[in-house]
């Protein structure tokens, strides 16, 4: 059983509560903001995706040289049903407990941490010291700070939206949602809408699995969506969202829209022709956009049979790789024609 110390965080109240707990006691948490999957998801699940989105092996490489944990680099944990779960600190942890046993490492990475590990002294991670939050909603805003200075490995921009989505789900509420976590409201309705183009894309049939990789990779530069799908470039698409659950609508027939999407998100992200950069003027982009739609329209038939055909193709070749995200609407659900 963990052990109570009588010191508390500092800068946080006497309902928080600082212990030492066996490593291998502690639980990942499914519904960290880094990863997109189910809140049901095993520890195995849960070490897969951190191992190959969140480069712990890197992490365990500088775990190894520092000779243990930076100091001051807190763990938070809520004590929720018997178990201790990680609200701050994920890699962290999955880092020390393969490390401790890498044989709870997905297969491809075990002989690199035996590696790593093999004139490290393991047992002084037997043993973690962590803060125990009063609440979920205790530890967000403490959470949402730290993950603003340098020492701690930013969110991407899709985390962070992924975050405000997830609790979205649960509350219904953009105010509650911005109390949670501390921020802007208007910025929490935009996140939501961000992320109702990511669930859009990744949801879209056409994209090969070499691509659908890319796209679901959290160092995606999804900035670059924010910036070059201004206001006026959404009006060209019809885009709007829907005002209680933030979905995407558009009033544009759906095969012309997915026809321009697939081509616009070629250009920003999948090295497609011609390239959107940060250097693209926002007036060639929309150009380019009112281009695809032309193009779109001057060969719609044909246009149509190759976007089916290799619609087909791709459904093929995913068919056991798709994206698992059962948080998310369905996309037809999720995208609206009126």
């Amino acid at each position: 059983m963990p052990t109570e110390n009588s010191e508390v965080p500092e800068n946080i109240n006497n309902n928080w509560k600082k212990i030492n707990i066996e490593t291998m006691k502690v639980k990942l948490d499914p519904n960290n903001p880094r990863l997109d999957l189910d809140e049901n998801a095993d520890q195995e699940v849960i070490r897969k995706a951190l191992f190959d989105h969140e480069d712990i092996i890197g992490l365990i490489d500088s775990i190894t040289e520092n000779g243990g944990l930076f100091p001051g680099e807190n763990i938070i944990v809520l004590n929720k049903d018997t178990n201790y779960i990680v609200l701050e600190g994920n890699r962290r942890v999955c880092a020390i407990q393969c490390m401790i046993n890498p044989n709870l490492a997905p297969i491809k990475y075990r002989d690199e941490i035996k590696n790593l590990i093999r004139d490290f002294n393991i047992n002084k991670l037997n043993n973690l010291e962590v803060d125990v939050a009063p609440s979920w909603e205790a530890a967000q805003k403490i959470i949402t700070s730290r993950h603003t200075e340098y020492q701690i490995k930013k969110w991407s921009y899709i985390s962070k939206w992924r975050r405000d989505y997830k609790e979205f789900l649960k509350t219904g509420n953009t105010h509650q949602v911005s109390q949670i976590f501390g921020e802007d409201e208007n910025q929490v309705i935009k996140n939501l809408h961000n992320y109702a183009f990511i669930i859009y894309i990744l949801n879209m049939p056409i994209w090969t699995e070499i691509e659908r990789n890319k796209l679901s990779s959290n160092d995606l530069k999804a900035s670059l969506l924010e910036r070059e799908m201004p206001k006026d470039v959404e009006n060209v698409l019809g885009i709007t969202f829907d005002p209680k659950n933030h979905s995407l609508l558009t009033s544009m027939d759906r095969e012309k829209f997915n026809y321009v999407l697939t081509k616009f998100i070629r250009s920003l992200f999948l090295d497609g022709t011609p390239q959107i950069t940060t250097r693209t003027n926002r007036e060639i982009v929309k150009k380019y956009v009112n281009d695809w739609i032309k193009e779109y329209e001057d060969g719609h038939e044909d246009l149509k049979l190759k976007l089916n055909d290799d619609m087909t193709k791709n459904q093929i070749q995913n068919k056991s790789k798709l994206i698992a995200c059962p948080n998310l609407h369905n996309l037809f659900d999720n995208c609206h024609i009126y």
